[in-house]
């Protein structure tokens, strides 16, 4: 259950969306349409927040999030059979290209938008792409992409294409480990998080490494707790998803500087009238935006616990807006407008066919 746990918050990607707003009002609800929005698989934001990239099967489509109008269609890309095929997609930090990472080869590759054309493609070796991760740096400048199956983080430059120094991480220095997460504490060090799941002390399920990029340099940090699915906040401070028993999960903030950890539960944030459970046995879902510091929480649908669905809890105000059920989304993400929080994600139309495309829900306190 702990590898499951583990593996399925690590597919659900984690990205967040840049900071700089749209002035426009947007509706409160709207749909970027699509003629066959059963067969779209991802979607990924402009770090300006004014594009968002579609990806259909065989075709990327740019939309202008302010007026909901369609920029332009990139035909010919590589075919996409479902969701299920692609891992994540965004942009690069300065809006000219869009990363995808597929489950098969080649595993990364970078279309720029203007000219259709792919400027980069890697393919990691071995049977298992799916451990193998690309990582912005802070700045945006470099992608770091580690190939699990070499134990190899290779930093690229992002305005070149050309690698800029290897770091030698390790295929694994646990029995049965797999890489359960990568972040820049800054642009020359990286924290790496280890899944164990040989060991019978959940105290040491999760371990964490610190490595200098480009030299040998390592050293262990060491917390008072373990840690499941992890998001970044800032450089030195996250949020995680902690197993604690069968079906059983609570979060947490913990932070590198201090090396405190705070639990937080879901019903310090609730309204009197929601569920008196806390926020164990039931996160699917954690995603943060740094930009108005939100986190959007996702539960699944045990009855004994709470029902399926979202809600976004406020960070600074630890106030959380009322549950609501997103049976009819997929491939979910946060979107800010200003001061205004939406959800977006990929309606298949299977209930409602005017609704089929990319949808943005607007979500309040």
């Amino acid at each position: 259950m702990k590898m499951f746990s583990s593996l399925f918050g690590f597919i659900l990607v984690s990205f967040c969306f840049a900071a700089t707003a749209i002035a426009v009002k947007l509706p409160a609800k709207f749909v970027l349409t699509s003629v066959e929005p059963t067969k779209l698989a991802y979607f990924a934001v402009s770090p300006d927040n004014q594009t968002i990239a579609v990806r259909g099967p065989t075709y990327i489509q740019l939309w202008n999030i302010a007026d909901q109008s369609l920029i332009k269609t990139i035909p010919n890309q590589r075919f996409v059979p479902s969701n299920l095929a692609i891992i994540q997609m965004e942009f690069t930090s300065d809006g000219k290209n869009v990363i995808e990472r597929f489950y098969y080869a080649p595993n990364i590759v970078v279309t720029n938008v203007e000219t259709g054309k792919v400027v980069f493609e890697k393919t990691v070796s071995g049977k298992q792409p799916y451990n193998s991760i690309y990582k912005f740096s802070p700045s945006g400048k470099s992608l770091l992409v580690f190939d699990a199956n070499l134990g190899s983080a290779e930093l690229i430059d992002v305005k070149t294409w050309t690698t800029l120094s290897v770091t030698n991480i390790g295929i694994s220095p646990y029995t049965a480990a797999f890489y359960a997460g990568f972040f820049f504490l800054d642009e020359k060090t990286l924290l790496v998080e280890y899944f164990d799941e040989s060991t019978t002390n959940d105290a040491e399920d999760f371990k964490l490494f610190k490595y200098k990029i480009g030299t040998n340099e390592v050293s262990q940090v060491f917390l008072n707790t373990h840690l499941s699915y992890t998001i970044q906040m800032s450089p030195t401070k996250f949020i995680a998803r902690t197993n604690i028993a069968y079906y059983n999960y609570d979060a947490s903030v913990f932070d590198l500087t201090d090396k405190s950890v705070t639990k937080f539960y879901q019903n310090d944030f609730l309204p009197p009238n929601d569920s008196e459970k806390p926020l164990a046995a039931s996160i699917n879902m954690l995603e943060y935006n740094a930009h108005n510091d939100v986190l959007l929480v996702g539960t699944t649908n045990f009855p004994e616990y709470l029902p399926k669905g979202l809600r976004l809890v406020n960070m600074t105000t630890k106030k959380a807006s009322p549950s609501f059920d997103f049976n009819h989304l997929e491939v979910i993400h946060l979107f800010n407008n200003d001061k205004e929080n939406y959800i977006v994600g990929i309606n298949r139309g299977q209930i409602n066919p005017q609704e089929g495309g990319v949808q943005f829900i607007k979500v309040g306190e």
